[in-house]
């Protein structure tokens, strides 16, 4: 069995709140919903405790 692994979010909070995809632009710290509607693109902080639970 593989040892668990961190599972790092590639969405930034706004299209995580509004369970949309994400799609980040390269090279650049924005996505293209957030370049589009001239917002701030904020990607979520990744030392966040996981919400699984072990069995």
């Amino acid at each position: 069995m593989k040892p668990a692994q961190p599972v790092t979010r590639h969405a930034c909070v706004r299209c995580i709140q509004l369970k949309v995809k994400c799609a980040p632009i390269q090279d650049m710290q924005t996505c293209e919903r957030c370049a589009r509607l001239g917002r701030s693109c904020l990607m979520p902080d990744s030392s966040r405790p996981s919400s699984h639970r072990s069995a």
